[in-house]
């Protein structure tokens, strides 16, 4: 009974400590903030698994670098709503047969391959069959592995748009975006711009994010 106060009071100082203590504990577990992490270069993060642009000057800003063709110059064209961008141009004269190519490597183990690119077109007066740009998916050694779209009399004219073709199938092998443009008596041009094949790693649910300060 004579120690019951020195063991209340050593009791009151262990307590005292503990509150002290707490707030530090809890800052020190708190995880850092957004703005204090920097996910490491390939390695995935909360907005999905690591992409990789594979074509190299997609949107023609070194002129046709990185590319093999016989076209002309690259050129501006402003459609009819008013976007504008600049690109590859075929056509633009008679009886042409050009070509824009470009050899792509879709690393295996990739979970997804996606091809985009902007295209617009700008019949000449008395267009008729035979004349259009055809872009096909390609071996290196030329034979068509798939046609994803003819721009020819039948396509809206005039307008910039987007295509977007999933190249999943050919995870693993080396592809060819091929693009040919051919005219007869009309003076036709097509343009492109932002070709872009994207692949993407592993599922992010399986695969794990690695962070540093």
């Amino acid at each position: 009974m004579k120690n019951r106060p020195l063991f209340f009071l050593f009791v009151g100082m262990l307590l005292g400590l503990w509150i002290i203590l707490w707030p530090t504990d809890i800052q020190a577990q708190t995880p850092a903030t957004e703005t204090e992490l920097v996910i490491d270069e390939g390695m995935a993060s909360e907005a999905g698994p690591p992409c990789q642009q594979l074509i190299q000057n997609p949107d023609f800003d070194h002129g046709y670098d990185g590319w093999t063709q016989n076209l002309y110059l690259t050129a501006r064209y402003k459609d009819e709503t008013g976007q504008e961008h600049e690109g590859a141009w075929f056509g633009g004269a008679e009886y042409v047969d050009q070509y824009l190519y470009q050899d792509v490597t879709i690393p295996a183990g990739s979970s997804s391959a996606r091809l985009s690119f902007l295209w617009v077109f700008d019949p000449g007066e008395g267009i008729g069959p035979g004349e259009a740009l055809t872009i096909t998916l390609r071996r290196t050694d030329g034979a068509v592995l798939a046609t994803l779209i003819t721009l020819d009399q039948t396509s809206t004219p005039r307008r910039w748009q987007s295509a977007n073709f999933d190249l999943s199938p050919y995870i693993g092998q080396t592809v060819r975006f091929y693009a040919r443009a051919t005219t007869n008596a009309s003076v036709t041009s097509w343009y492109l711009d932002q070709i872009q094949i994207f692949n993407c790693g592993l599922d992010y649910q399986t695969y794990l994010p690695m962070f540093r300060k």
